[in-house]
Protein backbone atom coordinates (compact mmCIF):
# COMPACT_ATOMS: atom_id res chain seq x y z
CA UNK A 1 0.00 0.00 0.00
CA UNK A 2 1.36 3.13 -0.62
CA UNK A 3 -0.21 6.77 -0.36
CA UNK A 4 1.58 10.08 -1.64
CA UNK A 5 1.07 13.60 -0.25
CA UNK A 6 1.82 16.30 -2.52
CA UNK A 7 3.97 19.41 -0.83
CA UNK A 8 4.30 22.80 -2.36
CA UNK A 9 6.83 23.84 -5.21
CA UNK A 10 6.95 20.18 -6.97
CA UNK A 11 7.74 18.13 -4.14
CA UNK A 12 5.99 15.27 -2.46
CA UNK A 13 6.03 12.91 -0.13
CA UNK A 14 4.81 8.92 -0.40
CA UNK A 15 4.61 6.77 2.75
CA UNK A 16 4.56 2.69 1.33
CA UNK A 17 3.99 0.20 4.00
CA UNK A 18 4.66 -3.71 2.66
CA UNK A 19 3.46 -6.57 4.78
CA UNK A 20 4.86 -10.34 3.71
CA UNK A 21 2.98 -13.59 5.52
CA UNK A 22 0.38 -11.35 7.10
CA UNK A 23 -1.81 -14.15 8.97
CA UNK A 24 1.45 -15.42 10.37
CA UNK A 25 1.41 -18.38 8.56
CA UNK A 26 4.42 -20.47 10.27
CA UNK A 27 4.82 -24.02 9.64
CA UNK A 28 6.54 -27.25 11.09
CA UNK A 29 8.24 -29.92 8.41
CA UNK A 30 8.20 -33.24 9.40
CA UNK A 31 11.29 -33.71 10.94
CA UNK A 32 10.39 -30.69 12.84
CA UNK A 33 7.95 -32.75 14.66
CA UNK A 34 8.58 -35.33 18.18
CA UNK A 35 7.80 -38.37 17.02
CA UNK A 36 9.79 -40.55 19.41
CA UNK A 37 8.68 -42.95 21.23
CA UNK A 38 10.65 -44.57 24.65
CA UNK A 39 8.39 -47.60 25.88
CA UNK A 40 8.89 -49.61 29.38
CA UNK A 41 8.29 -53.86 30.01
CA UNK A 42 6.03 -54.05 32.12
CA UNK A 43 7.14 -57.69 32.84
CA UNK A 44 10.08 -60.08 31.85
CA UNK A 45 10.34 -63.59 31.45
CA UNK A 46 13.34 -66.03 32.32
CA UNK A 47 14.93 -69.20 30.63
CA UNK A 48 13.82 -67.99 26.83
CA UNK A 49 15.99 -70.14 24.63
CA UNK A 50 18.54 -67.88 22.50
CA UNK A 51 18.83 -70.13 19.15
CA UNK A 52 22.35 -71.54 19.86
CA UNK A 53 21.14 -74.18 22.84
CA UNK A 54 21.59 -71.76 25.79
CA UNK A 55 18.56 -69.48 27.34
CA UNK A 56 18.79 -65.84 28.30
CA UNK A 57 16.83 -64.46 31.58
CA UNK A 58 15.14 -61.06 31.78
CA UNK A 59 13.45 -60.71 28.32
CA UNK A 60 10.45 -58.80 27.99
CA UNK A 61 7.61 -60.55 27.99
CA UNK A 62 5.22 -58.12 25.22
CA UNK A 63 2.22 -60.71 26.77
CA UNK A 64 2.52 -58.31 29.91
CA UNK A 65 2.59 -55.45 28.18
CA UNK A 66 4.48 -51.99 27.80
CA UNK A 67 4.00 -48.34 28.92
CA UNK A 68 4.94 -45.52 27.35
CA UNK A 69 7.58 -43.29 29.60
CA UNK A 70 5.98 -39.98 30.55
CA UNK A 71 8.60 -37.76 28.93
CA UNK A 72 6.89 -39.65 26.14
CA UNK A 73 3.81 -39.06 27.12
CA UNK A 74 4.20 -35.27 27.48
CA UNK A 75 6.00 -34.59 24.58
CA UNK A 76 4.75 -36.97 21.71
CA UNK A 77 3.41 -35.03 18.76
CA UNK A 78 4.72 -31.61 19.68
CA UNK A 79 5.92 -29.25 17.11
CA UNK A 80 9.92 -28.10 18.39
CA UNK A 81 9.92 -25.70 15.32
CA UNK A 82 8.55 -23.36 13.57
CA UNK A 83 9.18 -21.99 10.38
CA UNK A 84 8.20 -18.86 8.42
CA UNK A 85 7.68 -15.40 10.36
CA UNK A 86 5.96 -12.07 9.57
CA UNK A 87 7.41 -9.41 7.72
CA UNK A 88 6.63 -5.36 7.90
CA UNK A 89 8.04 -2.84 5.40
CA UNK A 90 7.63 0.86 5.74
CA UNK A 91 9.75 3.23 3.34
CA UNK A 92 9.29 6.91 3.13
CA UNK A 93 10.00 8.36 0.09
CA UNK A 94 10.83 12.42 -0.41
CA UNK A 95 10.82 13.46 -3.60
CA UNK A 96 11.38 17.14 -4.84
Amino acid sequence: MSKHFTLPRDQGIQLRVGVFNVFNGAFARVDDINLRLTAQCRGFVNGVPNGVGGTVDEVCDPAAGLAFTDATKRTFGTIEALHGHRVVELALKYSF
